[in-house]
């Protein structure tokens, strides 16, 4: 009878280590599918904003000369005034960008977590079905609980670090831009 509960927890065992197997896999897959999605359509996304950006600035510098001759106003300071509003549609592309990587780049991370926490989950039932005392079966339930919370904890904490980066980047580009409008003033 000993003999046989060992064969089918064995059998449980093989079987959930090739579920395993086969599903982080398939996150995997499904993790560089994202990651290639979210890639072309910060792309695609990055090009609509920089034909916008051109098609804008071309038609600001056009009305605002039409409007200057008008009014009488000289044109260096209609050029400047163009110059400077395509410079702030530049830096609002340029942070549009930088906030589709950063999405892009949370992701990916998160599709990681989630394979990396699967596979952890199917090691630690491994290790649950394999307990033989109630002690056993107390500490793999701990070491579960600690290891999923660590997980969590390192996870986001990851997230958190790419949404700081991608702040700090959004921040220098438009204190750069602010920049070179007041020397450009």
């Amino acid at each position: 009878m000993n003999q046989a509960a060992e064969r089918t927890t064995q059998k449980m065992a093989d079987e959930a280590r090739r579920a395993s197997k086969q599903f982080a896999e398939q996150s995997e897959r499904a993790a560089h599918a994202n990651v290639e999605i979210m890639t072309s359509q910060a792309e695609a996304l990055e090009h609509i904003w920089r034909s916008g950006n051109d098609l804008a600035a071309r038609l600001t510098a056009r009305s605002a000369d039409q409007f200057a001759r008008a009014m009488g106003i000289s044109s260096s300071e209609t050029r400047e005034t163009a110059q400077q509003v395509a410079g702030n549609i530049g830096a609002i592309i340029q942070s549009s960008s930088v906030v589709a990587q950063c999405a892009g780049a949370i992701s990916a991370e998160w599709m990681d977590f989630v394979r990396q926490q699967t596979e952890q989950s199917l090691q630690h039932m491994q290790a649950i079905v394999h307990s033989r005392t109630p002690q056993d079966l107390a500490v793999a339930q701990s070491k579960a609980l600690r290891d999923e919370m660590d997980g969590l904890i390192k996870g986001a904490r990851r997230i958190a670090e790419i949404t700081l980066q991608a702040a700090d980047e959004v921040t220098s580009k438009i204190s750069d831009n602010a920049e070179r409008v007041r020397h450009a003033a």
